[in-house]
């Protein structure tokens, strides 16, 4: 999604933003995978998303939340740029959110101090970014 809005933006904070969320989360799924390998656990599964919050999560079964769909994603190429805009920072806002209900998940049940650690920097970057967000949404939505 930042990448596609990136592309399309003439807002340079905005761009910028979305830059910076690329990068980190590449370096996230960067860091995701050395763990993985580290561990000797598969960079992929046939189990459903979230399958490890099942047992732990308040909610029970847990989706992947803040996920936006293949349409979703593809409408911000099309369309008036302020319109794109709006719909990329709308679904990046419940994306953030689903990643902050994501890691707030993962905290009860690792005992490894690096997670912990990314889970709570995860829930503070986010947080941040989610009004961040905001005030860009309402600077192009009338009250």
């Amino acid at each position: 999604m930042a990448d596609a809005i990136r592309a399309r933006t003439q807002d340079p904070a905005l761009a910028s933003l979305a830059t910076d969320m690329l990068l980190t989360q590449q370096a996230q799924i960067g860091q995701f995978s050395g763990w993985l390998e580290q561990w000797g656990l598969p960079a992929s599964s046939l189990d459903a998303p979230m399958a490890w919050a099942t047992d732990h999560s308040s909610m029970g079964a847990m989706t992947m939340p803040g996920l936006a769909s293949n349409d979703e994603v593809r409408s911000l190429a099309t369309g008036p740029v302020l319109d794109a805009e709006i719909r990329f920072l709308t679904l990046m806002i419940r994306h953030h959110q689903g990643g902050v209900e994501m890691a707030r998940a993962v905290l009860p049940i690792t005992n490894r101090i690096e997670v912990t650690r990314l889970a709570n920097a995860i829930v503070e970057g986010q947080t941040s970014e989610i009004a961040a967000l905001q005030q860009m949404l309402d600077l192009r939505t009338p009250p």
